[in-house]
């Protein structure tokens, strides 16, 4: 099995990992959404150009996870203001956390979170996240990190306004 490197990607690398977010998320919810819907977010959210914009913002911190010379996986974590719910110390967001489908099973997305958590306890005391109510893989994962739910908010993808929960860690 090839190794999982990780390393913070350039923002001249958007086009890249705009193809990874996109493929990626697609993989994860195309099948439960709409394609227009899905298109509609992909198109805005994920798009080279918000990607680029994203990778320049230094509010965020990005790592991607590449093996055989090919991006496998990305994090994105976020500063900036937690929902009320959000009741620990000196949070920060992990925004977007995946892995493409054919890298699943491997023990990377455990890899690709533990680097993430890693980078967020520096500087933070607690992690949160928005997690799609109806995604029992990814609930599943997080519990067994040890992640709570404290709360939901709305996620719209494209013209469907969906219930994220919203989960958190303590940091150690």
């Amino acid at each position: 099995m090839p190794e999982l490197l990780l390393r913070s990607p350039a923002a001249s690398e958007a086009a890249e990992v705009a193809h990874l977010a996109a493929r990626s998320f697609v993989e994860a919810f195309g099948a439960d959404n709409s394609q227009p819907d899905m298109e509609e977010y992909v198109a805005t959210a994920l798009s080279p150009r918000a990607l680029e914009l994203e990778l320049r913002d230094p509010r965020n911190t990005f790592r991607v996870g590449e093996a055989s010379g090919r991006l496998v996986g990305y994090w994105k974590l976020r500063r900036g203001a937690a929902p009320p719910c959000v009741r620990g110390a000196q949070p920060i967001e992990l925004h977007r956390i995946y892995l493409l489908q054919e890298a699943v099973g491997r023990g990377w997305g455990r890899c690709l979170f533990e680097d993430c958590y890693q980078v967020a306890r520096a500087d933070h005391r607690t992690l949160w996240l928005g997690v799609w109510e109806h995604n029992d893989r990814a609930l599943g994962f997080y519990r067994r990190l040890g992640f709570e739910t404290v709360g939901s908010h709305d996620f719209e993808l494209g013209q469907d306004v969906q219930t994220d929960l919203i989960l958190q860690l303590e940091l150690e």
